[in-house]
């Protein structure tokens, strides 16, 4: 409530007396006049901010394993282009490591491979998030070798032994990756106490693979999956992929197998984010996992987790 003291009223206490004259008055109501003319201009800015984090004006950071960085970055460029004024940033990460910084704050947007525990679920549930993972496509996890090499396939039977093989058989692009992250947690047993080798990234691995005969490469399909890519043709070139014997059948990674799950090392790429309100994090999500993500990840030559009906339209003559 505002009041305002008329001329000549006056306040007594005691025997002090003051007296609030016109010019005084004035000035006040002229200083109360600004305050409700600037008012409206600074909500005006308070929603402009607000504006600048929605989906189509704003950015976010996204960490996500190098295995799977080159699809991500293509649906970040795609993100971008139908919406020029935000910035989706692709920051490599190994994936144990992204989740850490998830928990704690460092980003708010990550891509994973491999389920959580219900141990990982509780310290989400602890920070006041919600659990709620966007499954947005399938890539598998590919066992390589020379075109050269004598062994033409790998038992399913043999892959855990060989995760403890003394003269690691296994060559995986680095500790905590995502790639030796999800083989370890398929066959239940720990990183640490895994016997491999490690190379620092899937294209290094394909790269330096003839020096090691007798090894086996274990990288992400995402790094074979671009099919016009000039690089990506090179590294196809140098390697074959083993189909993996199970129960006597040769399973390959065909994107009919890996669409069917028949493959027995598909996995499902998910998202995980923090945000705020809706902001470029979760319009990205929304993105890949609608048609126009979905159409990327296919000319990516990688599985759409979902399946959208071709439309036909025909032209009358």
């Amino acid at each position: 409530m505002v009041c305002f003291v008329l001329p000549g009223s006056m306040q007594t206490k005691g025997n002090k007396m003051k007296t609030f004259s016109f010019r005084k008055i004035s000035y006040l109501f002229f200083l109360g006049l600004i305050g409700l003319v600037l008012y409206p201009i600074s909500c005006k800015k308070k929603d402009q901010e607000v504006k600048n984090d929605l989906y189509y004006n704003g950015s976010t950071k996204i960490q996500v394993d190098e295995s799977f960085s080159s699809l991500v970055e293509a649906l970040a460029d795609g993100y971008q282009l139908n919406y020029p004024q935000s910035k989706v940033e692709v920051i490599p990460t190994k994936e144990d490591q992204a989740f850490v910084n998830f928990l704690n704050n460092k980003t708010e947007l990550v891509v994973l491979s491999k389920p959580v525990s219900q141990n990982q679920i509780d310290q989400i549930n602890k920070r006041g998030l919600k659990y709620q993972p966007a499954n947005f496509a399938a890539d598998a996890l590919l066992f390589i070798v020379p075109r050269d090499s004598p062994i033409q396939a790998i038992e399913y039977s043999q892959i855990k032994s060989k995760l403890n093989s003394k003269d690691h058989t296994f060559i995986f692009n680095g500790a905590y990756s995502s790639n030796l992250s999800y083989l370890t947690n398929f066959f239940g047993i720990s990183q640490e106490s895994a016997k491999v080798a490690t190379i620092q990234n899937n294209a290094d691995i394909i790269s330096d693979l003839k020096k090691y005969p007798g090894k086996i490469g274990v990288i992400a399909q995402n790094t074979l999956s671009r099919p016009f890519h000039p690089e990506t043709k090179l590294l196809r070139e140098q390697v074959k992929v083993l189909p993996v014997i199970k129960d006597g059948i040769s399973i390959s990674p065909s994107p009919d197998n890996v669409k069917q799950m028949k493959y027995p090392f598909t996995r499902v790429l998910y998202f995980l984010e923090r945000e705020a309100g809706f902001g470029v994090a979760k319009g990205f999500i929304r993105f890949s996992c609608t048609q126009k993500g979905q159409l990327i990840i296919e000319k990516e030559n990688m599985q759409p987790f979902y399946l959208f009906p071709r439309q036909v339209r025909l032209r009358p003559e």
